[in-house]
C-alpha cells in the first residue's frame, strides 16, 4: 500500500478562488505519482460569506490521481492578536483531519507557509507522531522581525520540522540567521508544468487569443497588490507612451486579481489600451507569456516567483526586480534584466531595453525544471525521514 501524506495549506486553489497558489496544487499533483495525499485547505469564514453565491461544488481532484481535497472553514476574530490565529487555524482543521486519519493513517504531515500554517501542522504531526515538513515560499519568512508578532510562532514552527524545504536560497540563508539550524534546510526549487510551458512562436500563441498585429506586448502575471510593484509597472509604462522612439505603441496586459485591482483599472493611462485578464488558468497564462515581448514582475519581496521560471520556460524575455531568490535564478544571455525595486526609472530603461529587442529570443534547451524533478527530490528527502519514523491516528 502507498504511503499517505496531510499537505496542509491555506495555498491552494478552492472554489472561492480556483487560481489561488497553482504551484502548490501542480506540486502535490505531482508527488501524487509517488503517494496518496489528502489535501486540507481552509478557507476563510470572511471569503465564504463575501460571496454573492455560492461557487459551484469543486471536484475534490481528477479521477485516479491519488489527491482528495478538502476545504474545511477558517473561524478566527477579525482583528484578533494575530498571534492567536495558529490556535484558530489548528481547531478550524482538526475535525476534518481527525475524519480523515481515522479512515487511513497518515505517515507524513507537509505544510507550506509558515503561520499559521506550519505552526498548526506542527500540533497535528506531533498528535499524529509523524514527520513534519515546511514549504517557505518568501513573505512568510521574510516578514520576520523582533517587532513581527508572529515571528516566535513562526520560528518555532520551523524548528519543530524535520526539514525546512526553502523556494530559494536567499530564504534559507535569511533563517540561519534567525536561528533555524542550517543542516534542516534545504534549498528546492519550484518546477513548471512542462506539458504547458513550452517556446511557442509568438505569432502562433497572437494568433490563438485574438491578437492582431506584432505590436509589442508587456506582460504581468501575478497578484495585484501595492508589494509586487503593479503601480509601479503602471508608471512605467505611463513613461514608456510618451518615449518617441519607439515604433509601436506597446500593449499591457495584466493577469491576477487583488486588493489594488480598483486602484489599477483607474491608474491614468491617457491613449493607452491596457488589457485587464483578471485570474486565468494556466493554459490560457502558457499562451500569454508565449504571445509577450517581455514579462515584468517588479515585485519588492519574493521567494522565487513561479511566473519568471514559466516565462523563462517558454524563453520569454524577463524584466523583474533584484529581490529574494530571484538573482539565483538570473541568467546572463540577455533575456533577463534584473533592476533595483521602487526604481521606475530603471524599470522604464529595462523595459523599453526589452521591446526594442523583442525579435532576438533566444532559442536552445529549456534551463527550468519540472514539476516531476521537483517530487523526486522531496520524495527523497521524505523518504528519508519516513525510514525512522512510524505513525498512528489522532
Amino acid at each position: 500500500m502507498r504511503r499517505r501524506i496531510l499537505f496542509i495549506s491555506n495555498l491552494y486553489p478552492n472554489p472561492y478562488r480556483r487560481g489561488m497558489a497553482e504551484f502548490n496544487r501542480q506540486q502535490v499533483l505531482a508527488l501524487s505519482s509517488h503517494y496518496d495525499i489528502a489535501v486540507v485547505s481552509p478557507v476563510p469564514w470572511t471569503t465564504t460569506i463575501a460571496a454573492i453565491a455560492p461557487p459551484p461544488v469543486a471536484p475534490l481532484a481528477a479521477v485516479g490521481t491519488g489527491v482528495e481535497v478538502h476545504h474545511p472553514t477558517y473561524y478566527y476574530l477579525p482583528g484578533m492578536l494575530r498571534k492567536l490565529q495558529g490556535e484558530a487555524f489548528l481547531y478550524s482543521i482538526l475535525p476534518t483531519v481527525r475524519r480523515l486519519a481515522g479512515q487511513r493513517p497518515f505517515d507524513l504531515v507537509y505544510a507550506s507557509w509558515l503561520f499559521p500554517d506550519a505552526w498548526a501542522a506542527s500540533r497535528i504531526a506531533q498528535r499524529l507522531r509523524v514527520p513534519l515538513f515546511v514549504k517557505v515560499h518568501g513573505s512568510d519568512v521574510n516578514r520576520l522581525a523582533p517587532s513581527c508578532p508572529v515571528t516566535s510562532r513562526s520560528l518555532e514552527a520551523a524548528r519543530r520540522a524535520q526539514k525546512v524545504l526553502c523556494v530559494s536560497r536567499a530564504l534559507q540563508e535569511r533563517l540561519a540567521t534567525l536561528g533555524i539550524d542550517p543542516a534542516k534546510m534545504e534549498t528546492v526549487y519550484n518546477g513548471v508544468d512542462s506539458s504547458l510551458f513550452f517556446p511557442v512562436p509568438s505569432q502562433t500563441a497572437r494568433l490563438a487569443l485574438g491578437i492582431e498585429g506584432a505590436r509589442p506586448l508587456i506582460l504581468y502575471v501575478g497578484n495585484l497588490k501595492v508589494e509586487k510593484g503593479i503601480m509601479d509597472l503602471l508608471e512605467a509604462y505611463r513613461n514608456i507612451l510618451t518615449t518617441t522612439n519607439i515604433v509601436d505603441t506597446p500593449q499591457l496586459a495584466i493577469i491576477g486579481s487583488g486588493p489594488c485591482e480598483d486602484k489599477v483599472k483607474k491608474f491614468s493611462l491617457p491613449g493607452a489600451k491596457v488589457l485587464f485578464l483578471g485570474t486565468q488558468q494556466l493554459e490560457s497564462i502558457a499562451l500569454w507569456m508565449n504571445a509577450a515581448s517581455v514579462l515584468c514582475l517588479p515585485s519588492y519581496n519574493e521567494g522565487v516567483p513561479n511566473v519568471v521560471l514559466e516565462a523563462q520556460a517558454c524563453r520569454t524575455p524577463v524584466v523583474a526586480t533584484r529581490v529574494g531568490g530571484i538573482p539565483e535564478i538570473f541568467r546572463d544571455d540577455g533575456s533577463m534584466i534584473l533592476v533595483d525595486p521602487g526604481r521606475v526609472d530603471q524599470l522604464t530603461q529595462a523595459l523599453l531595453k526589452m521591446i526594442q529587442a523583442a525579435s532576438e529570443r533566444k532559442a536552445g534547451p529549456v534551463p527550468v525544471g519540472s514539476w516531476q524533478d521537483n517530487a523526486e527530490k522531496l520524495v527523497c528527502l521524505f523518504e528519508q525521514a519516513l525510514s525512522h519514523q512510524g505513525g498512528r491516528s489522532c
